[in-house]
């Protein structure tokens, strides 16, 4: 059963010794082609930090020219809290920073419920915060990406202030359903002017 399908490959719902869990296979192009895939793959593969809002890895494999990774199965977010968004992702976030590690793709659809609790997945862009090269302002999707980097036409040093500011925008997709800021990057930073924050509470 499929439960979606990404720039770097489609997860499925598999049933394995009579237990359900989510599975990522990637298809893997013939090198040099397309590095940023085989990139992102071992980005998964060597993501290994263990938390309870970080989607919980089961096994990893690269077999015939596909790489598979099997997580626990989350239920995909559609309408959540604002406050429980933050909470539990913000969570995630703050052990992957102290970690040493930028998320840099919190977007609703790399958000999932397991039971009571959100868990981030996805980390396909997940990079070493602590390195002293720039990083490519491409990250997150548009809409959740902080105007700095909208506005970047070269790659920039930045930390893990970026994941929080997407997390912020997406839990207000969740909770209202909608995007805060839409559109084209020149319309998205001209929203950005003309926006005046609000409390969330």
């Amino acid at each position: 059963m499929l439960l979606g399908e990404g720039a770097y490959g489609k997860v499925s719902k598999i049933k394995v010794n009579q237990k359900y869990f989510a599975l990522k296979e990637t298809i893997l192009p013939e090198y040099p082609k397309e590095p940023e895939v085989i990139m992102a793959c071992l980005r998964e593969e060597a993501m290994n930090l263990v938390h309870p809002h970080i989607i919980e890895r089961k096994s990893s494999v690269f077999l015939n020219n596909t790489f598979q990774l099997r997580m626990e199965l989350g239920v995909p977010v559609y309408k959540a809290d604002e406050r429980r968004i933050l909470h539990d992702i913000g969570q995630a976030l703050w052990f992957m920073h102290s970690k040493g590690f930028i998320h840099r793709d919190v977007k609703p659809a790399n958000i999932v419920r397991v039971g009571k609790e959100y868990k981030l997945v996805d980390f396909g862009l997940t990079r070493k915060s602590e390195c002293k090269r720039t990083l490519t302002g491409y990250m997150v999707s548009r809409w959740f990406r902080p105007p700095e980097l909208l506005r970047a036409e070269n790659d920039l040093l930045y930390d893990g202030r970026v994941d929080m500011y997407s997390l912020a925008l997406a839990a207000h997709f969740l909770h209202h359903q909608k995007p805060l800021f839409h559109g084209t990057t020149a319309q998205l930073l001209k929203q950005y002017q003309r926006h005046k924050p609000q409390g969330l509470y």
